[in-house]
């Protein structure tokens, strides 16, 4: 299941506020982790491992991410998305969809169906409902995954542009050590601490200044709201220290 992520669709898997909800959540991001490390799936779009742990989970350093990782087994990782033998045609409908959405939508079906096991139509309405109906265009989602209204679409839709500046942001640790590396480094490398120390500020700075949900607290109805400060939206450290039951 891993080799099907990458590194721009599992940008919602890599968050790693999740670990402090509970052991469930924890796990499954570590999960997520471990799978792009291990498919060096980080090699899309970034020169190292390191790059990527820098634009996607600057808070921790890549040390930290390993030892954390090497507590997720495989096998945990597949059971995640393993599903209970079906009809060829019921597994040709689920395979419409990528492998970390295929358990949601059996499960949401199997209830609609009022049984353990789903029923083709209300299958098909479920991965209809991930793909965004025939024909069209899958919803824009926030980082959690939910639908966002038509009225943070502008948002959510400029939010890619931070991944794009963190990608940018990553890569200037690979230039500046080029340029320290050059003859014409001298003075530059007396700054490298000063430099490397300015550049994760930013990455921080950037990272948790983007559009990550939809607000928790007033689903973006309230201007007077706290939480967004009548924005609509909040970025992932407000969402991650929301309460459980406002999620």
């Amino acid at each position: 299941m891993a080799g099907q992520l990458t590194v721009r669709n599992a940008n919602w898997l890599s968050h790693l506020g999740g670990w402090q909800r509970g052991r469930a959540e924890w796990q499954s991001t570590w999960e997520h982790l471990y799978a792009i490390w291990s498919e060096k799936l980080w090699a899309e779009e970034f020169d190292s491992w390191s790059d990527f742990c820098d634009a996607e989970v600057a808070e921790y350093s890549p040390r930290h991410i390993y030892r954390m990782m090497k507590h997720v087994a495989p096998n945990e990782r597949a059971a995640r998305y393993t599903l209970p033998p079906m009809a060829e045609r019921h597994t040709r409908e689920l395979k419409l969809l990528p492998a970390h959405q295929r358990k949601a939508a059996y499960n949401e079906a199997a209830r609609a169906s009022g049984g353990d096991a789903p029923k083709l139509p209300a299958l098909e309405v479920a991965v209809s409902r991930r793909r965004g109906g025939p024909g069209e265009a899958p919803p824009l989602c926030d980082a959690k995954g939910l639908k966002v209204d038509e009225r943070f679409r502008e948002v959510f839709e400029a939010a890619s542009q931070f991944d794009v500046l963190l990608r940018a942001i990553a890569h200037i640790k690979g230039e500046v050590k080029t340029l320290i590396q050059s003859a014409a480094g001298g003075v530059l490398a007396k700054h490298r601490q000063q430099i490397e120390q300015d550049r994760q500020n930013l990455l921080r700075a950037v990272k948790f200044a983007k559009p990550y949900a939809c607000c928790p607290y007033c689903g973006g109805r309230m201007k007077e709201c706290k939480a967004c400060e009548g924005r609509g939206w909040v970025t992932q450290e407000v969402y991650d220290t929301s309460p459980a039951s406002e999620k």
